[in-house]
C-alpha cells in the first residue's frame, strides 16, 4: 500500500493556488465594473428623480427604470461568478451543459481579454451532459484567457471549442463511455523554448 495523501494535499494545495490567482487578475477588472454600474445607478436614479418630479407619466421613466434593472442583472452576474471562484477548492462534479456554462464566461472573458482581443466560439451543439467540477472547468479557460492575452499583447482572437472527442480515447475508455473535448488557441506568439523545456 501506498500513502497518497501528501500527493493529495499537494494537488489541493496546487488547485488552491490557481484558483486564488485567477480571482486576483480578475478582482481588478470586475471593480471596475462594479464601480461602473454604481455610477451608471447613480447619474440614473438622479435623472429618473428628477422626471418623476416633472413628469410621472412619461415613457422615459419606465425605460429608465428597465435599464437600470438591465444594469442590476449585469453586475448580479459578475458578483456570482466572483462568488463561485471563492468556494473551496474540493473536486464537486456535476452534470452540466458544458456549452452553456462556457457561454457563460462571455462577460468575465470579455473582461480579462480586454477590447482589442476578439472572442471566437465554435460550440457543438450535438454534445451531450457533461460530468465536470464545473468551477474548475471556469478557472482553467480563464487562466487559459489570462495567458492568451499576455501572448497576444492585448490584440488578437482567443477561440473556444468543443466537440465530441475520437474514438481512439481507448486508454480511459473504463472510466467513461464517451468524452468531450475542450480546445482554447490564441493568436498569440506561443511559448519559448525555455519555457517548454
Amino acid at each position: 500500500l501506498r500513502d497518497v495523501s501528501e500527493q493529495r494535499a499537494q494537488e489541493e494545495r496546487r488547485r488552491q493556488s490557481q484558483k486564488l490567482e485567477a480571482i486576483g487578475r480578475l478582482a481588478a477588472g470586475i471593480v471596475h465594473d462594479i464601480n461602473n454600474l454604481i455610477a451608471v445607478f447613480e447619474s440614473g436614479l438622479r435623472l429618473l428623480q428628477r422626471q418623476l418630479r416633472e413628469d410621472p407619466a412619461s415613457p422615459n421613466t419606465a425605460k429608465l427604470i428597465e435599464e437600470l434593472l438591465k444594469r442590476t442583472q449585469n453586475g448580479g452576474a459578475l458578483t456570482q461568478q466572483l462568488l463561485a471562484f471563492s468556494r473551496g477548492q474540493s473536486l464537486y462534479p456535476e452534470t452540466v451543459d458544458l456549452n452553456a456554462r462556457i457561454a457563460s464566461l462571455t462577460m468575465l472573458l470579455e473582461r480579462t481579454l480586454g477590447s482589442g482581443i476578439t472572442i471566437r466560439r465554435d460550440l457543438d451543439p450535438a454534445l451531450g451532459p457533461v460530468l465536470v467540477d464545473a468551477n474548475q472547468l471556469d478557472v482553467a479557460i480563464l487562466n487559459l484567457a489570462v495567458n492568451a492575452k499576455d501572448a497576444m499583447a492585448g490584440k488578437g482572437t482567443f477561440s473556444i471549442e468543443t466537440s465530441n472527442a475520437p474514438e481512439e480515447l481507448e486508454d480511459v475508455r473504463s472510466v467513461a463511455t464517451s468524452f468531450v473535448r475542450v480546445t482554447v488557441h490564441d493568436t498569440g506568439c506561443g511559448m519559448s523554448k525555455d519555457i517548454l523545456a
